[in-house]
């Protein structure tokens, strides 16, 4: 495991979550299911960028 890994992790993740949130505010009658995995995966991504920037 080493800090590429992570630093893709996290760029994934981000990603993942913008465009949930695009998704989801261009069709809002979609479950907000959709938006509270959107916000997961932002907090996990913004969580992994403060552990790559620490190490």
């Amino acid at each position: 495991m080493d800090l590429l890994y992570f630093r893709g992790v996290a760029i994934g993740l981000t990603i993942a979550s913008l465009t949930g949130l695009i998704a989801y505010f261009a069709r809002p009658k979609v479950k907000p299911v959709l938006l509270y995995l959107s916000i997961l995966e932002l907090i996990l991504g913004i969580y992994v960028i403060s552990f790559i920037l620490r190490s």
